[in-house]
């Protein structure tokens, strides 16, 4: 048996199911959920190349599978990259029960999964980037909707993913035609600068963030969110594997300060585009982008400590993002928009709701007992006496963030039309809530429960961290 073929069947065939239920969103999200859950399980746990009886059979899961000359291997990196990216699918689906977003979501967003993972398994790993170009078109799809015909955005990211795509790829022909090694530092002085581009376009690293702005404007929230929560997810996945596959990178004095500098830069442009912000979307997707900085900042160590850190932040912002970000689409239903003055004094009629946005915001924003805050503490405390621009920059983090939450917060306490319409709470979302609201509690109180997991991921990445 194939698993790298079972793995991309699966999720084919989940989107089709989910393609077929389009009508009840309710349904068409949780089957896909399942079956993202179930493949990521699968990807996580299956044993590549052992025999094994079953009844009478001798079943052998192979981890290589050939297609168009080119090969997809399921090594072990990849396999947990994988297995996340699939449990990531269905933390998302299973919110978007209740998001409201297009009809179609569930099943693009499962090919826009089976893709990556294929980009994620593709050898030579730089053929990945003609994937991630599939990926691109599968995310306009996503991006744009009978409801939200969000064409600016869509061109927007289909511009910047093909720039990406030429850039891994230009890189991808100096290193196969042309050979770079530490003897030859002027090309791969040059190399590094086209893999940043790339690595930049994905992680939505500014000034390569400009679709975002438009989409927060022209998109549904959730799926602007959802978009960005994968193509950074993505790229933190693409740099290590480059990092651990290329000697002459990882060894550059250059690559990691460059890391830990692009996260510093990510937190202050992110913290100061938000203060500014009259839309909540715009909001989260700045915070998002301020996030990554942190979780860069922890790459930027180049040690075991700061990548596994840098895994643990990974997965810790995920619950407070998709809170958040769905109670802000449940509020957007009854009060029509998220600028600031359609929220206005909405909290005297939604109480429920604007608790959620504002526990969400905070868990985002890394608020003692938050999933994210363990990882942030820890890298705060690694910093302390050693990086004194990167403890700044965490603090300053933190006292921008709490002066957005506050300001949120008075405005939806604040007098103003919001309130005109009492809450109509639907058992579903809510009940959806509070076990997102104790998934960010629980890791934030018990992060020593689940956030290890994190770290075996990179286990198999054994030339960047050799044991």
């Amino acid at each position: 048996m194939n698993v790298p073929l079972i793995l991309l069947v699966g999720a084919i065939v989940t989107a089709g199911f989910a393609f077929l239920l389009r009508a009840k969103a309710h349904h068409a999200a949780w089957i896909g959920a399942g079956g993202a859950f179930l493949l990521g399980v699968f990807a996580l746990a299956v044993p590549l190349e052992a025999a094994f009886d079953f009844a009478v059979l001798q079943v052998r899961f192979n981890n290589t599978f050939q297609v168009l000359g080119r090969a997809l291997l399921l090594d072990e990196p990849a396999r947990g990259f994988i297995g996340f990216l699939f449990i990531l699918t269905a933390v998302l689906l299973t919110s978007s029960a209740y998001a409201d977003a297009n009809r179609f979501f569930p099943s693009l967003v499962l090919l826009l999964t089976g893709v990556c993972s294929a980009a994620m398994m593709m050898k030579p790993f730089l053929y990945a980037a003609i994937l991630m170009e599939l990926a691109a078109m599968l995310a306009v799809l996503i991006l744009v909707a009978p409801e939200y015909p969000a064409r600016r955005a869509a061109m927007r990211l289909l511009f910047v993913f093909s720039l990406a795509m030429m850039a891994i790829l230009l890189a991808g022909w100096l290193l196969g035609v042309v050979g770079v090694t530490g003897a030859t530092p002027e090309i791969a002085r040059w190399t590094a600068a086209l893999l940043a581009v790339g690595f930049a376009v994905l992680m939505a690293v500014p000034p390569f963030h400009y679709w975002l702005s438009v989409a927060a404007d022209e998109s549904h929230p959730y799926v602007v969110v959802t978009l960005l929560l994968f193509m950074q997810t993505l790229g933190v996945f693409f740099l290590l594997r480059f990092l651990d596959t290329y000697e002459w990178l990882r060894t550059q004095p250059s690559t990691f300060e460059g890391i830990r500098l692009a996260g510093v830069a990510m937190v202050w442009f992110g913290s100061l585009m938000m203060l500014g912000q009259r839309r909540m979307t715009r909001v989260i997707a700045y915070a998002m982008i301020a996030d990554l900085g942190i979780i860069l900042m922890a790459a930027g160590m180049g040690d075991a400590s700061g990548l596994e850190l840098m895994m643990q932040l990974n997965a810790a912002r995920v619950p407070g993002i998709v809170l958040w970000t769905t109670s802000l689409t449940v509020l957007m239903r009854i009060v029509g928009d998220d600028t600031v003055e359609q929220l206005q004094g909405v909290a005297h009629s939604h109480p429920l709701r604007v608790t959620f946005i504002v526990l969400g915001m905070a868990a985002v924003f890394s608020v003692p007992f938050a999933a994210s805050f363990p990882g942030r503490w820890m890298l705060l405390d690694v910093m302390a006496g050693s990086d004194g621009l990167g403890v700044l920059t965490m603090l300053a983090g933190w006292m921008m963030s709490s002066i957005v939450l506050v300001r949120w917060y008075l405005a939806m306490r604040g007098k103003g039309e919001g309130g005109d319409v009492q809450e109509q709470v639907r058992e579903g979302s809510f009940i959806l809530n509070i076990l997102q609201l104790a998934l960010v509690l629980g890791l934030g109180l018990f992060p020593q429960a689940v956030l290890p997991w994190m770290e075996t991921i990179i286990d198999g990445l054994s030339n960047l961290l050799p044991s």
